[in-house]
């Protein structure tokens, strides 16, 4: 079954004060209330669906200690590399959420790296195309990372390219997958199983795919700090 799920809901007042922190493993379902902390955000069986996963890094306000966004990812792998999978991303859709979730994934790349090795890639299938997009922009703040799909002016890479198929079909083996669109299309098991947070669906996934193979791993980790120190 495809894990990755997204969920977009607006959570107000991300440009308040806030603090980042991550959690692993076990921790996960005990951290925090997050029936009361996520609010109407939160939907049924969400806590063991964040307690799958293997990672969370989320964002509270401070004062209140309400959650204005999270990241959950499990450590995949393909034939050939091992890759992030972010499997539930929650934030705002706007600007103030976008660099929300760039401090996230940028956090949660300094936490995996210091705990399993730095990623070679990170990849989410989201049917929202505004999250989609957030995270293919990621690119611009890791050095010499290509993302698939790019923008329309951008040069594709070719071993990006292929990179995304191996993960395409290591997270949803039994979907189609469209190359040109980079799109999971609904239809066979994966679409019609229910869903980690208690509901069937039916919808085509955009699989986006950062690729961090052609960066040194110091840079990596330099350009995470700086993406995480950044507001």
């Amino acid at each position: 079954m495809l894990s990755t799920q997204s969920r977009l809901r607006p959570f107000a007042g991300e440009r308040a004060r806030v603090q980042l922190e991550h959690v692993a493993g076990s921790a996960i379902g005990n951290a925090l209330d997050w029936e009361a902390r996520l609010g109407s955000a939160m939907r049924p069986g969400m806590r063991d669906a964040l307690r799958a996963s293997q990672h969370v890094t989320f964002a509270t306000e401070d004062g209140t200690g309400r959650v204005l966004g999270l990241v959950a990812a499990t450590s995949r792998s393909t034939t050939n590399e091992p890759f992030l999978l972010l499997d539930h991303v929650l934030v705002g859709s706007d600007r103030a959420g976008h660099r929300l979730l760039r401090r996230l994934v940028a956090l949660l790349v300094l936490r995996v790296a210091g705990r399993e090795g730095v990623p070679h890639a990170i990849a989410a299938a989201l049917p929202e195309a505004t999250i989609a997009t957030s995270l293919r922009d990621l690119s611009a703040a890791f050095t010499e990372s290509a993302a698939y799909p790019q923008g329309m002016d951008a040069t594709v890479s070719l071993a990006t390219v292929r990179l995304a198929t191996r993960i395409a079909h290591e997270i949803a083996p039994s979907r189609s997958y469209d190359l040109a669109r980079s799109m999971l299309r609904s239809g066979g098991r994966d679409a019609t199983t229910a869903s980690p947070v208690g509901f069937a669906e039916w919808h085509d996934d955009c699989l986006v795919v950062l690729d961090l193979r052609g960066a040194d791993e110091t840079v990596i980790i330099d350009d995470a700090r700086a993406a995480y120190r950044r507001r």
